[in-house]
């Protein structure tokens, strides 16, 4: 990777911080191919930026593999369910999601649907769902809300046929996506 100009990083830096830093001289120290540290004359900055945090691959990602079922037009949960939601909530109080001095992991909660119905209504259906989901594990288990953002998909995002029973079964869930891992 280049060395990035003096006089170039220190406009961005202006335009980043929004205070003029014309006068100042900006170093930039490099790890790992950027930047990781900023310093101006005598002062360090440190802001809180993706390019202070360790670079991930998908692959990286925690995961959560647990699918939350739903009846056929309801977004109810039911005992099947409930349990589902309290594995979640495990997994979300654990050290890979959130703990003491660390920036919480941010965590897409996706509700579906099966493709019986008007798009529409299924896209609402779903969303409730989803919603359903944030709001036990917000109420019933303590999970930060601002971890959680709630998403209906509809019937766009299936995992299997919706030709068969057992098929739209399987499409009638809320599943998770962690979009952004804990941090410090």
């Amino acid at each position: 990777m280049k060395p990035v100009s003096k006089s170039l990083f220190a406009l961005t830096l202006t335009l980043v911080m929004g205070a003029l830093v014309s006068a100042a001289r900006a170093e930039v120290q490099y790890e790992d191919s950027f930047p990781r540290q900023v310093s101006i004359d005598s002062r360090r900055i440190e802001p809180d930026h993706i390019l202070n945090q360790p670079m991930l691959r998908m692959a990286e990602l925690p995961r959560i593999d647990i699918v939350v079922p739903f009846a056929s037009g309801s977004d109810k949960l039911s005992p099947e369910g409930e349990a589902a939601v309290a594995k979640v909530a495990a997994i979300l109080k654990g050290p890979g999601f959130m703990g003491p001095g660390r920036k919480a992991a941010h965590v897409l909660v996706e509700g579906n649907t099966d493709s019986a119905g008007k798009a529409k209504r299924n896209q609402e259906l779903s969303y409730r769902r989803a919603l359903r989901v944030t709001t036990t594990l917000v109420h019933k288990y303590g999970i930060p809300a601002g971890m959680l953002t709630p998403k209906g998909f509809g019937s766009s995002v299936p995992v299997a046929t919706n030709s068969t029973a057992g098929g739209r079964a399987a499409n009638r869930r809320v599943s998770f996506s962690v979009v952004r891992p804990a941090c410090n």
